[in-house]
């Protein structure tokens, strides 16, 4: 969990496109275009804030879905929670005034405490798979898209148990 951050690289700022890291290859609809300016102030706020030295064109982000052959929406979501720039950007001061550093999206706590904020504004603590639903797709989603619900819910509930098992062990 958490070690997929995005099997692309963003090329082209203007258009969006990118390629794959492993194979160089094109992949288009890498990042949308209006999320370019997004990313590239949050890695601006990184190599700043920590010295990273993070390079816009050699970050991973996610490549775009397929389904039926044909490209799905964008790509271009980060590190291992996977948030839209736009989206990161609401809750980056939030991240920060909690832990007192500069919040990055690849930082594997950053990325999952700005999670649990997240899925908590969303209403998961009264309905988990509407929650996981608006996190994955937005307020609309279609059917084919609900396999991710679902087995975002089935993996948590495994948590829950064996967080329950390991509670009762002590």
């Amino acid at each position: 969990m958490g070690k997929n951050v995005g099997q692309c690289y963003i090329k082209n700022i203007k258009t969006g496109e990118g390629v794959y890291i492993k194979t160089g290859a094109a992949a288009p609809k890498t990042m949308n275009p209006n999320q370019v300016s997004y990313f590239l102030d949050i890695i601006s706020a990184i190599n700043k804030g920590r010295g990273l030295n993070m390079d816009p064109y050699k970050t991973p982000v996610s490549c775009v879905m397929y389904s039926n052959g044909q490209p799905y929406g964008w790509g271009g979501a980060m590190g291992p929670s996977q948030f839209i720039p736009s989206t990161w950007s609401t809750y980056d001061n939030k991240i920060e005034a909690i832990t007192g550093k500069t919040a990055n999206p690849w930082d594997i706590s950053d990325a999952f405490l700005a999670t649990g904020l997240y899925l908590k504004e969303l209403g998961g603590a009264s309905n988990e798979f509407n929650a996981a639903m608006h996190y994955f797709s937005g307020a609309n989603w279609s059917t084919w898209e609900e396999f991710y619900g679902r087995s975002v819910i089935s993996i948590a509930d495994g948590y829950e148990d064996d967080i329950v098992k390991l509670n009762a062990a002590k």
